[in-house]
């Protein structure tokens, strides 16, 4: 309505921008959004691109705390926080992770 994206789509873009960030980041499969904080500060308009650069603030054994701005026409629209759980890591999962260590990247 009038020209502006509805922002519970906002929220679900910025939960799938960081979460797709945390299950990377663990080399995970299954992963779980704990919590999500946002905060709107202009609208977005309908046919506007809009942009999420996610980054990881801190990870725990079981948790992955991220956040992102989220820009459209170098206009920033809202800002997102988000905390992951890891919920399962897969065998070929944990095997990277090994390997990851052997080669001294820390991965827990």
């Amino acid at each position: 309505m009038r020209g502006v994206v509805q922002g519970g789509l906002i929220v679900a873009f910025a939960d799938r921008a960081l979460g797709s960030l945390a299950l990377e980041t663990t080399l995970t499969e299954n992963m779980s959004t704990v919590q999500l904080n946002m905060s709107f500060v202009m609208p977005l308009r309908v046919g506007d691109f809009l942009i999420a650069r996610p980054r990881v603030v801190r990870r725990t054994a079981s948790l992955v705390f991220a956040d992102t701005d989220l820009t459209a026409d170098d206009h920033m629209i809202a800002t997102a926080t988000g905390v992951f759980k890891i919920l399962a890591r897969t065998p070929s999962a944990a095997r990277r992770i090994e390997v990851l260590d052997n080669i001294g990247i820390p991965c827990r």
